[in-house]
């Protein structure tokens, strides 16, 4: 992704913000001010959905649900290619989770915009796991022998 330099005006207040979040987060100003950018554009895009700080990076989530990828994992190989079809995954997994049809609706939207970034976190983490399993057998059998 190409990236250009912009020039803004931002507040003396802001700034000094904007400048602890990057010593905090380890980003420099520009790398923070790009950061929250994209994801005040994503959100603004998609209301339901928030950024949070996890283990492995910031992702988005539903605003008082789990995360996207989270979800998507369930609802990925479903069909989404109409606004009915949507709505029935939604159903669908809002009966597994407990959440509201509309939390999910945002939740499928949010996936069918960045489904590349999301099926791509799902198998990092698909890859880890198995990682993790195939280390605990090994384990499991060193301790047998």
């Amino acid at each position: 992704m190409s990236k250009r330099k912009v020039s803004i005006g931002i507040g003396d207040v802001a700034l000094r913000r904007l400048d602890e979040l990057g010593r905090e987060s380890g980003e420099s100003r520009s790398a923070a001010a790009a950061r929250l950018v994209e994801e005040g554009l994503r959100m603004a895009r998609h209301p339901g959905i928030v950024f949070r700080d996890g283990a492995t990076g910031r992702r988005p989530a539903l605003a008082d649900g789990p995360q996207v990828w989270v979800l998507a994992e369930i609802f990925r190989e479903m069909p989404l290619d109409n606004t009915e079809a949507i709505e029935r995954a939604a159903d669908y997994t809002a009966a597994l989770m407990e959440l509201t049809r509309e939390q999910l609706s945002e939740a499928i939207n949010y996936y069918l915009d960045y489904r590349d970034e999301i099926d791509e976190w799902i198998r990092r983490n698909d890859e880890a796991a198995e990682q993790a399993y195939a280390e605990w057998v090994r384990k499991q059998e060193l301790a047998r022998a």
